[in-house]
């Protein structure tokens, strides 16, 4: 199954749309990569194709940033594999949301560089969290299917979590049962039933989609669905 993660940040900085497309446009970095046999290379992240759509009061753009890493064979040789990682992100009003479309790990990467990139030093992009309100606002505001819910921090005497699964979640009695005993939604994955779009939100901040949708797709979805819970 192929998946496409994006995550949310909060850019702590109050400065205009304008004024972040300024800052952000022909920027890059660079640091030194040394490999195994003491050879040097300049590993480059920069935004790229920054565009600032003034009427619909967005940004959009990439982050591409060189990669290197050092693979250890059997005998003990190590041989170097070089690649691009290229995250798409978007920004928009709103206590300034960034999005990022990209696995975890790259998009707070991609995070924490713009924020060197934007003002010298990390900090300024913080994580945006989904507290179970939050969850609980998504799925109240749209029909869906249940397909898997966990849940943390239950009541019950030496169980913390757990998590429900498969066609038949909804017609569980521990479906409820978990709400009512202190439990908050960390994980849900759904299918809503206007749109047949199969997603995940979990407690990170990401939001997953499992159906075939196109960036296009997938940026308006997050404006439309997710920011206004936020």
């Amino acid at each position: 199954m192929v998946f496409r993660s994006t995550k949310v940040y909060t850019i702590i900085e109050d400065e205009s749309l304008e004024s972040l497309a300024r800052g952000l446009r022909g920027k890059k970095t660079s640091k030194v990569f040394t490999d195994p046999e003491g050879e040097e290379r300049d590993l480059v992240s920069a935004v790229e194709e920054l565009e600032y759509d003034e009427r619909e009061e967005i940004i959009r753009g990439h982050l591409r940033m060189d990669t290197a890493k050092i693979y250890t064979d059997r005998d003990g040789e190590q041989s170097v594999g070089y690649g691009l990682s290229d995250a798409p992100f978007f920004i928009v009003e709103g206590s300034t949301r960034l999005i990022v479309r990209a696995k975890k790990v790259t998009a707070n990467t991609t995070a924490n560089t713009l924020s060197r990139l934007l003002w010298g030093r990390t900090g300024h992009i913080l994580e945006k969290f989904f507290e179970t309100n939050h969850i609980q606002a998504f799925l109240s505001g749209n029909p869906h299917t249940p397909e898997k819910i966990m849940w943390a921090g239950l009541t019950l005497p030496g169980t913390n979590s757990a998590t429900l699964e498969g066609s038949d979640v909804s017609e569980s009695p521990d479906y409820v049962h978990y709400d009512t005993l202190g439990g908050s939604k960390r994980f849900v994955r759904v299918r809503l039933n206007d749109r047949n779009i199969s997603l995940s939100l979990s407690d990170e901040g990401i939001v997953t989609f499992y159906s075939p949708l196109d960036d296009g797709q997938i940026e308006a979805f997050l404006i439309e669905k997710i920011c206004p819970i936020l």
